[in-house]
């Protein structure tokens, strides 16, 4: 086996992680992956904004198992009562963090990612939100509230990020890079004699934008309706809300 994450299998030839079920449990009821095996990680940032959490949220996360085809980590060195987890959830397609040695539905600490199907959860990019009942000092409404985090490999390995977990995290081409090539498109396409150039150019610009704003808009929605689950969950006005909260329960209920 390689090192962590390496993108490469033991005979150089390149591989793509299946994003759909990285992670399987073996006949020995260890986890197995498509890779190389992911690296524990080390969490930071969270317990100095804590109030009254027993035991925090910082540590070593190792991996123990799978939950929906990504690594399950557990917190190292905690005590009883206090144990922590991290997992994937398929239906938010974000990680979580919740009590205990097994994934909760009804105590999500910290989630992070925005529905782009991190593989890893070093993966999610200034995308950590904390539950705002945990923190010192919040005056606001939000149940949930972004914050810094740091969550890296616990042996100080670095895994690069794919590109494709990059798409909407961060931009791919600077503005001037993405000026130089719109110009390159349409010029081309003026060459070509196409009198309906800038109809065209204008309808799939258009297409373009409809398509972005659904791949990343409608995961954003989702995660700004999130509730805090510490308990049975509140009734929401929203039907929206209502569909999303059961879709969510039923998912994870068969």
């Amino acid at each position: 086996m390689g090192p962590y994450d390496e993108p490469y299998d033991d005979f150089g030839l390149e591989e793509r992680e299946d994003l759909r079920a990285d992670c399987r449990i073996g006949a020995d009821g260890s986890p197995l992956f498509n890779g190389s095996r992911p690296c524990d990680v080390k969490l930071e940032g969270a317990d100095k904004l804590l109030k009254g959490v027993p035991g925090g949220l910082d540590g070593v996360y190792a991996v123990v198992s799978c939950e929906n085809g990504r690594p399950l980590y557990k917190r190292q060195g905690s005590a009883a009562g206090q144990e922590r987890v991290l997992w994937y959830s398929a239906q938010y397609r974000d990680w979580d963090l919740s009590n205990g040695t097994a994934p909760r539905e009804d105590d999500i600490l910290l989630f992070g990612g925005g529905g782009g199907q991190e593989v890893r959860p070093q993966y999610v990019l200034n995308d950590w939100s904390l539950a705002t009942d945990l923190m010192k000092d919040f005056k606001g409404v939000e149940e949930y509230k972004k914050i810094d985090l740091t969550l890296v490999c616990a042996d100080g390995s670095k895994v690069e990020i794919p590109a494709e977990q990059r798409f909407g995290k961060v931009p791919l081409l600077s503005d001037d890079e993405f000026d130089a090539q719109y110009r390159r498109v349409y010029q081309r396409t003026r060459a070509h004699g196409d009198a309906s150039a800038e109809i065209n150019l204008g309808l799939v610009t258009l297409f373009v934008m409809i398509g972005l704003g659904t791949v990343f808009g409608l995961p954003y929605l989702v995660a700004r309706n999130r509730r805090r689950r510490n308990g049975k969950p509140a009734a929401s006005s929203n039907p929206i809300n209502n569909i999303l909260e059961l879709s969510r329960k039923r998912g994870h209920t068969q």
